[in-house]
């Protein structure tokens, strides 16, 4: 019994720590991505640019974003821009919402542990 209950213990430590390196893991994606965007946001600007064509042609925009972390190119789509996020790392949704209302799009997240 003394070792079943020992299990239990590590399990439960190691869940948590587990939890926490997710929660750090999202954390420094998120800066370390606001960082990139200073430095590569004009060419980010190019690259997103023919979304806001494909707008005043289609309308609303709907986006799947696979893998995509904390959101930092969220400001660059257009406003308005639907935007459905998929991560293995569940911790980033707080950080998807807030770029995604500060960009001013509509977002829905999905993260699962994998």
């Amino acid at each position: 019994m003394d070792r079943f209950i020992c299990n239990i213990k590590k399990i439960g430590v190691s869940l948590w720590i587990r939890h926490w390196r997710l929660r750090l893991a999202a954390w420094i994606v998120t800066r370390v991505g606001f960082k990139s965007n200073k430095i590569f946001g004009e060419h980010k600007k190019d690259l997103f640019h023919s979304m806001k064509k494909l707008k005043a042609t289609v309308g609303t925009l709907k986006v799947l974003e696979i893998g995509a972390g904390g959101g930092v190119n969220f400001k660059f789509y257009p406003a308005g821009t639907k935007v459905t996020c998929l991560d293995p790392n569940p911790c980033f949704e707080p950080y998807v919402e807030n770029n995604a209302v500060v960009s001013g799009l509509h977002q829905s997240f999905r993260g699962e542990h994998v």
